[in-house]
């Protein structure tokens, strides 16, 4: 499905590539975060976030974003886009423990490219690393 290669693509791009060029072209002007730990941002603000992220480069520290691919589910949003739910999992090479978080992310069709409108990060949780490998398989 082309919403999950988007997901795929925003999330190479901030933890893989750290491209702040790139990841931008997934978020809308108006784009909102909100989290359960930090709260709600907006637009500059969330780009300033992702690009901190992104220069601190996860891939680089042996960060990596698993996404739970049968906990996904999408939902069209007539004549706006889509809405896309599940949960993913932090990892950190070496680490005795995962973060563990549900996601909610509006997707707004711009033409023919999906960008990400409201994003919404929460239930977060450590979970030990060899339970968050049985969740993946």
């Amino acid at each position: 499905m082309e919403l999950l290669e988007a997901d795929s693509a925003f999330f190479d791009a901030l933890f893989v590539a750290c491209a702040m060029d790139r990841v931008n072209e997934f978020l809308t002007d108006d784009v909102e975060f909100y989290d359960d730990r930090t709260g709600r941002t907006a637009g500059d603000e969330v780009r300033s976030g992702f690009g901190d992220l992104a220069e601190n480069c996860p891939a680089g520290n042996g960060v990596r974003r698993i996404l739970l691919r049968d906990s996904v589910k999408v939902y069209r949003i007539k004549g706006f886009g889509a809405m896309q739910v599940g949960t993913h999992h932090f990892v950190e090479h070496g680490a005795e423990t995962s973060t563990v978080a549900r996601f909610v992310i509006v997707w707004q069709l711009v033409d023919t490219r999906w960008r990400m409108s409201r994003i919404m990060s929460v239930d977060h949780r450590s979970v030990a690393a060899e339970d968050a490998a049985r969740q993946r398989r």
